[in-house]
């Protein structure tokens, strides 16, 4: 879980699980304080980033090379589908009922340490 507070108490909340270890995670739910809606998502983007930045965390502990984060979204909640989008997930999947499948695929960190430098000689 993820918590972000401000002087009025808690700002945003997130639930998420790990699936099948640290590389699979499903974003179980995310919320955001009525005070702070219509602003241009900068709480929610601010929660997401804090949220990813944890998963890849946990991923880089256990030694994982990349994470696929999932999230579904009601076809009606365009202020989260429009969170997503600007998080560069992408839609891969309406059901019937109307919600909406988003992944995003990210390499951890754990990548980007162990990039060798190029050699110029």
């Amino acid at each position: 879980m993820v918590l972000g507070e401000d002087a009025e108490g808690i700002a945003a909340a997130a639930l998420y699980t790990e699936l099948d270890g640290p590389g699979n995670v499903e974003v179980e739910s995310m919320a955001v304080a009525l005070r702070h809606r219509g602003h241009g998502g900068s709480v929610a983007d601010a929660l997401f980033n804090e949220l990813l930045s944890r998963i890849d965390e946990r991923a880089v502990l256990r030694g994982v090379a990349s994470v696929l984060v999932s999230g579904r979204i009601y076809g009606l909640n365009v202020p989260s589908q429009r969170m997503a989008l600007r998080a560069k997930m992408r839609h891969v999947d309406t059901f019937d009922n109307g919600v909406q499948e988003w992944v995003l695929s990210f390499p951890t960190s754990l990548v980007e340490e162990h990039q060798e430098e190029p050699q110029l000689f």
